[in-house]
């Protein structure tokens, strides 16, 4: 059987596995390929983000190479690792490494261990962490192999292991409905990497899915082929402390309500409809003077900073309206962020209404809204899941 046949067969069955999107087509870096490039197994989950936690090994003398994908070897899965065996994190790691989704963090940390903020993953707005026990690079220049910032894990050799936490997703059936699914660790074809990044090094890849706060996240395992026992341990070890620990939530969180639309909603003057049709099962909130449309349900929608007002009515007099937004963390203390301004907008079925110059994206966590045109004051507060 030729090569091609191989990796096809390869990336099919492990399609078929794991219920992912049809494989892209194979890049071909410029850089030197590599372990550094096996972290491209973290493509399985299109429009994920990734967050790595690194454990670096020492060198050590080789041990022997994996057996072909089609017969991997048998490692031990979180879950047959005693209790009492369950080490805790370093004590130069920071305890909130158990839960690199809540926060994002600077490298200004006097330890052994880096932190990384979001600026290496360019592709994403959200929060994200990097872990080494080696100085990270900061050159953000060159390929990138499924948003794996450039020369990071240049440094890695043969003994050396890697967590990927991914965000995100569609909960599958690999997914239990809270909590983290250690039972099922299966191997990925060596294969499967060397086909999505390229590398030519025997690498033991394991993948598991597990659920935060209703949240998919998946999680990836990578092994050099020549890590150490106690390597391996280790890995498996801060593996299950992503479940085990406890996580300690701000003093914040779980008390945001959301703000609902009174029903009915609000009636607008007779030049705008009734009801909304920007938004699907929403409703009109607010006073003639300025109003905006919410969901009925309270969930967050992402989408620009809309606002009408009985005094906005021709675009032609004031194509920038003097609509100013800000918007405030309530769980925890942040500068707020302030919309200066907006632009005009039409629509058949809405009508005449005004962009606020505000981000649509939020990070997660519970904000307060208000909007200020012409002396009229709104205010609401949505929940960021």
């Amino acid at each position: 059987m030729n090569i091609d046949k191989r990796l096809q067969d390869a990336a099919a069955a492990t399609n078929a596995e794991l219920q992912h999107e049809p494989i892209p087509t194979p890049r071909r870096s410029s850089r030197p390929s590599g372990f550094a490039s096996a972290f491209g197994v973290a493509a399985l989950v299109v429009g994920m983000v990734a967050t790595a936690v690194l454990i670096t090994g020492e060198e050590t003398s080789p041990a022997t190479s994996l057996p072909p994908a089609t017969q991997p070897t048998v490692t031990p899965s979180p879950s047959s690792i005693p209790p009492s065996t369950i080490a805790p994190p370093p004590t130069t790691t920071p305890t909130e490494y158990v839960a690199p989704y809540y926060q994002s963090w600077s490298l200004e940390y006097p330890s052994t261990w880096y932190r990384a903020d979001s600026r290496f993953f360019p592709n994403h707005g959200g929060e994200s962490t990097v872990f080494a026990t080696f100085a990270l690079d900061f050159d953000t220049e060159g390929d990138y192999c499924a948003h794996v910032p450039p020369n990071t894990f240049d440094d890695l050799g043969q003994t050396d292991a890697v967590i990927s936490i991914q965000l995100g997703g569609t909960p599958g059936p690999e997914r239990p409905s809270e909590g983290f699914n250690d039972t099922t660790f299966p191997v990925l074809p060596v294969e499967w990497i060397q086909f999505q990044c390229a590398v030519q090094s025997e690498v033991e890849a394991h993948v598991g899915s597990w659920m935060i706060d209703g949240h998919p996240v998946r999680l990836l395992v990578l092994f050099g082929d020549q890590v150490t026992d106690e390597r391996r341990t280790e890995t498996w070890q801060i593996v299950s402390s992503l479940r085990t620990e406890p996580v300690t939530p701000h003093p914040g969180r779980g008390t945001c309500i959301a703000t609902r639309p009174p029903t009915p909603g609000l009636t607008p003057p007779e030049r705008w409809p009734a009801t909304p049709s920007i938004a699907p099962e929403s409703l009109w909130y607010g006073t003639a003077d300025l109003w905006t449309v919410l969901p009925v349900n309270g969930r967050y929608e992402e989408r620009k900073s809309v606002w009408w007002s009985q005094n906005f009515t021709d675009a032609g007099i004031e194509s920038f309206p003097d609509i100013d937004v800000t918007l405030r963390r309530t769980d925890r203390d942040a500068s707020p962020i302030v919309g200066d301004g907006g632009t005009n907008a039409s629509t058949a079925k809405d009508g005449l209404f005004m962009i606020a110059n505000a981000p649509a994206q939020l990070t997660r966590g519970c904000w307060s809204i208000t909007g200020t045109y012409k002396g009229a004051t709104l205010n609401y507060v949505v929940d960021v899941p």
